[in-house]
């Protein structure tokens, strides 16, 4: 069977925070129209950043409102993830996570060693947004783990935490995580098992 269909309308419903769209569509293999809610949400970008000579990562923890809708335990709400934001009109994807970087952990990546982007629509069934991943390789030795940032303006509160990978995979994998912080550790997990990024000694 050919996989077609067609857009027939979009209308948006709402227009606030987030906007929400109606999509009138057809396509092969269901009969007749139907319409979807979709949250057109723009698009966003994060990096993950890595010292591979103290094997650590650099997390943002922050109270989130979609944790506390889902009903999680309080000690839930705040979750880890990478720095990330969403990539605002004139920016590109790696101007958004440089801008963030500083915004939200207060380090400054321009210069450093990025790979990426990798791009992944994180709920493709009711969302437009498309993330930009990043990993960046930096020197953590001069981060505070537990220092705050954040936008003011934005309500935003952002706390600092550096932990190793096993720490951060354990805490992330282990329970209810944040899927975006999920893709980043098993993504920068295959690059140092291929050997794209290696583990360095620190200097005697």
């Amino acid at each position: 069977m050919t996989k077609s269909f067609t857009l027939e309308g979009q209308e948006t419903k709402f227009d606030g925070f987030y906007q929400l769209d109606m999509l009138t569509l057809s396509s092969s293999g269901i009969e007749g129209s139907y319409t979807r809610e979709v949250f057109m949400r723009g698009h966003s970008a994060c990096v993950l950043v890595f010292d591979p000579v103290l094997d650590k990562v650099l997390l943002i923890e922050e109270l989130r409102a979609g944790n506390i809708a889902a009903g999680l335990a309080p000690e839930d709400c705040y979750a880890l993830s990478p720095i990330a934001g969403m990539v605002d009109e004139g920016e590109t994807p790696f101007d958004a996570v440089i801008r963030e970087g500083i915004e939200e952990a207060g380090i400054d990546l321009a210069g450093h060693v990025f790979y990426g982007p990798r791009r992944t629509l994180p709920s493709p069934g009711g969302s437009s947004e498309i993330i930009h991943h990043y990993l960046a390789i930096a020197d953590l030795n001069q981060i505070t783990d537990g220092e705050t940032f954040g936008e003011a303006g934005e309500h935003e509160f952002t706390t600092v935490r550096l932990m190793s990978r096993e720490e951060a995979e354990e805490k992330v994998l282990g329970g209810i995580g944040n899927g975006l912080t999920a893709t980043c550790l098993m993504w920068l997990e295959n690059m140092i098992l291929t050997g794209r990024i290696q583990l360095e000694k620190a200097a005697a």
